[in-house]
């Protein structure tokens, strides 16, 4: 009797010592998930570029007391990225017709200088925001 007890006790000494290994491997397992695998990095929304996304908010309502308009869109690796219309953009050397007729989930491009994920269309006549499929307007001429 002695020695089924010993027997038991060794089995029981082995289960544990396998569940408290399983709980642990558990536990590190669902730490380190998904949220720890690397992904590929982010491009660098910074200086003078093209960028292409989708339309996620417009807010014009500064506009009519002389505060920039803003467009935020998402680009497709998930980065949001404002784009500022300033409200004096008769003055602006840039083509800025489009962000009036924006839509949410429009796809737009977007060229111009960005600092921290946002940029003001007005520093070139070079610089523009478009509707994805609209042929961009020739100022050239005007």
């Amino acid at each position: 009797m002695l020695q089924d007890f010993k027997k038991d006790k060794k089995k029981i000494v082995i289960v544990l010592v396998a569940v408290v290994v399983a709980i642990v491997g558990s536990f590190l397992l669902l730490r380190n998930g998904p949220d720890s695998v690397p992904v590929e990095p982010q491009i660098e929304i910074t200086g003078e570029m093209r960028i292409e996304g989708v339309v996620l908010d417009i807010d014009t309502s500064q506009m009519a007391v002389d505060g920039d308009g803003i467009a935020t869109i998402q680009t497709s690796d998930g980065q949001d990225v404002t784009i500022l219309v300033p409200a004096g953009e008769r003055l602006c050397n840039s083509d800025t017709e489009a962000f009036h007729k924006l839509k949410l989930g429009d796809q737009v491009e977007v060229f111009g200088r960005f600092t921290d994920k946002k940029a003001t269309l007005c520093e070139s006549p070079e610089h523009y925001l478009r509707l994805i499929g609209d042929e961009p307007i020739d100022n050239s001429t005007s």
